[in-house]
């Protein structure tokens, strides 16, 4: 009898939990996001979704996970919502939360979503060649559960297109971190170090490209196809400098990011690159990623040349160093060539990569060289704004939504423009880009279904009968016969219809029942 008292109470408890869930979708963030802070140790997150039900305000929180960051109380993101859509945003300090959005009627809790492992830190994209990342899938997965990438891996074969909607995960071993990083490499292990020193969450993205010298950098930047220095072949088109641009543009726009982290130079040791080569390519690959992103990218820049065969450079230390001297919101990063010296041993007998215990030194130096100076001194990018969504009724069942503060819109259904016409039951959601080709994505809005009549009986009836008409509309019910109660009672033939306005405030009719 206990058993089948708590078995009834709990299909209860999950209806009414399904049932409140139904009433709000959070959008974004999603799990594991992880968003810049500012110099103040706090981001301005936006909160977007839909709801389904009459509100009078939204309320958003966020809890500390563990201890790892500074609960805030329930503030109001939005005052009176309309249309079914909800923009909000919380500002939260540094640290690693659940975030929570419910839905109020007054001072009634009418539903509540919460969205795990939402985090204010750091956000860095790798850029440079193989000893970047993009070699072998080793390296230490990250043990700290704030440390996070994209796991995902961009097909050249893909370009110009952009990358999925991101989806989190935490930085495992084998993991690929989006666009083209193999493995944790090192930045598993410098991702646990960052986070415990600085108690925050971390989020990596890599453009590595295995083999490139800076010249392929700089000459794919500014639009042109490069060679590699190893084989007469063409690299893919816009490779490999496309990547960093898709990250900026596709990532790091909608979450903000501290500075690109620069390992690169032993191909140019190897074909003699000159320092004043290295400096003016390394100078236009800055520049140029500045002006893809429209925004003053700090840049991290190590020093890095050796190989077994060719030893370290000093012209491409040189300019290396270079650069951090005579660029502005360039940063000196670790001197990689003075870890594991020779680079060949057990079991790889690799000549230019560092195994595993030399990626731990990777991954300290790296540390150490991201300072506190450094944090104090490198602007970072705060998050963009999320795409705001307008909503207005058009005839015939249809409903028009318009996005207000992006210029370019593509719809899923494969329709541009910034406004899109859809009938109810319609499930859209849009990609929007700015006049760089910055990305963000609106919520994904299911409209609602228009209402539908239910008869208690037969429709056919005698003389002196009737049947019961209900409809699951909710808001200012209007029968076709002018009663505007949930349901009639009908006595005598005829047609009849109903309609209903719902949250989107647009009325809808349903279909005649005779």
């Amino acid at each position: 009898m206990k058993l089948l008292t708590f078995c009834r109470f709990l299909l209860i408890y999950l209806t009414a939990a399904l049932g409140a869930f139904a009433q709000i979708q959070v959008s974004f963030p999603v799990s594991r996001a992880v968003f810049q802070r500012n110099i103040a140790n706090n981001a301005s997150i936006s909160i977007t979704g839909t709801y389904t039900t009459a509100i009078t305000r939204i309320e958003a929180r966020a809890e500390a996970r563990n201890g790892q960051g500074t609960t805030t109380a329930w503030q109001t993101i939005v005052t009176n919502p309309q249309g079914g859509l909800f923009n909000g945003t919380l500002t939260i300090q540094g640290g690693w939360y659940n975030l929570s959005v419910r839905l109020m009627r007054d001072n009634q809790e009418v539903a509540t979503q919460t969205v795990e492992r939402v985090g204010v830190g750091e956000v860095f994209v790798v850029a440079g060649q193989s000893n970047a990342g993009e070699i072998r899938r080793d390296g230490e997965a990250a043990q700290d559960d704030r440390v996070n990438c994209v796991n995902y891996r961009y097909d050249p074969a893909q370009f110009p297109n952009d990358a999925p909607a991101p989806v989190f995960s935490h930085l495992d071993g084998p993991t690929n971190i989006a666009p083209r990083g193999i493995g944790a490499w090192c930045w598993g292990r410098l991702g646990d170090l960052l986070a415990a020193r600085l108690n925050v969450p971390v989020l990596f993205f890599s453009a590595a490209f295995t083999g490139t010298s800076v010249r392929n950098w700089a000459e794919t930047s500014t639009g042109n196809r490069t060679i590699s220095d190893f084989l007469p072949v063409f690299y893919e088109l816009g490779h490999p400098y496309f990547p960093l641009k898709l990250t900026l543009q596709n990532y790091t726009h909608m979450l903000g990011m501290r500075a690109v982290l620069w390992h690169q130079g032993e191909t140019d040791n190897q074909f003699e690159t000159t320092t004043a080569q290295y400096v003016d390519r390394l100078q236009t690959v800055i520049g140029q990623s500045r002006t893809d992103f429209g925004k003053s990218i700090p840049w991290v820049v190590a020093r890095a040349s050796h190989s077994d065969f060719f030893r370290s450079s000093p012209r491409i230390i040189a300019g290396q160093n270079q650069v951090i001297a005579s660029s502005p919101n360039v940063f000196a990063g670790p001197n990689t060539d003075l870890i594991q010296i020779p680079r060949s041993r057990a079991p790889l007998f690799d000549v230019v990569h560092f195994d595993n215990a030399g990626l731990r030194e990777v991954a300290a130096a790296w540390d150490a060289s991201l300072t506190t100076t450094f944090f104090s001194s490198a602007t970072p990018i705060s998050p963009a704004s999320a795409p705001i969504l307008s909503v207005s009724c058009a005839a015939n069942n249809a409903v028009t939504y318009s996005v207000t503060n992006y210029q370019q819109v593509f719809w899923e259904s494969g329709e541009t423009g910034q406004s899109i016409t859809k009938p109810v039951g319609s499930t859209l959601r849009a990609k929007v880009k700015d006049a760089l080709g910055n990305l963000h994505y609106t919520p994904a809005i299911t409209i609602a279904q228009a209402p539908v009549i239910q008869a208690s009986g037969p429709t056919r009836f005698c003389q002196a009968g009737s049947v019961t008409l209900a409809s699951n509309g909710t808001q200012d019910v209007v029968w076709s016969n002018g009663a505007t109660s949930k349901s009639i009672t009908v006595t005598s033939s005829g047609t009849y219809s109903v309609s209903a306005i719902d949250v989107t405030g647009c009325r809808y009719s349903s279909n005649s029942i005779a």
